[in-house]
């Protein structure tokens, strides 16, 4: 036995849960990941308990769960760090939605207000405070070209224009596909 199997039980939020099952959002991803790879592809883990969002005592440790509309965050207010899914200030964005969006944008607030130091992402590396003012300018300027854009094209391309530098492009492209499709 290795890794995964030395895991304990596994938690996960009602969304998650529910994401899991057929005709979820992640429920989709796997079984696209499993035909790619002819089958050969890990199966999430079987959800031991599901967890409420907001705060929450394991070991000893007080953790807050936040769900972010399209994930969720994972706060330890006593070291102001907040593991999330998706963030990046030097990275487009993956937003399938544009109310996608709009929680990414009110993930901004509830990371300044909870006064995180640390965002760990899945995505990306490390990053301090910083990241989350640069973070939130440019989905209010992604959210600002979506509402004149009239296709995807155009999104792309304006979005592209006003952000050069950044990376993670194909996000870019799968965002557009998504808001115009």
């Amino acid at each position: 036995m290795g890794g995964a199997d030395q895991l304990g039980e596994t938690l996960a939020t009602a969304r998650t849960v529910a994401a899991l099952a057929p005709g979820g959002a992640i429920h989709g991803i796997t079984e696209g990941f499993k035909e790619a790879f002819h089958g050969a592809f890990l199966q999430p883990r079987p959800i031991g308990r599901v967890i409420p969002e907001g705060a929450l005592s394991l070991g000893g440790l007080d953790f807050v769960i936040r769900d972010e509309g399209y994930g969720f965050a994972v706060e330890l207010p006593a070291a102001r760090l907040s593991a999330t899914h998706l963030f990046g200030a030097d990275c487009h964005s993956l937003l399938p939605s544009r109310e996608a969006l709009d929680a990414a944008l009110a993930q901004c607030d509830a990371l300044e207000a909870a006064g995180v130091r640390l965002i760990l992402s899945t995505h990306h590396l490390p990053e301090g405070p910083e990241a989350i003012p640069a973070k939130r300018a440019y989905l209010l300027r992604v959210k600002a070209i979506a509402a004149e854009a009239p296709d995807a094209k155009a999104f792309e391309t304006a979005v592209r224009a006003a952000f050069p530098t950044l990376g993670a492009e194909g996000y870019l492209a799968m965002t557009a596909a998504a808001l115009y499709r």
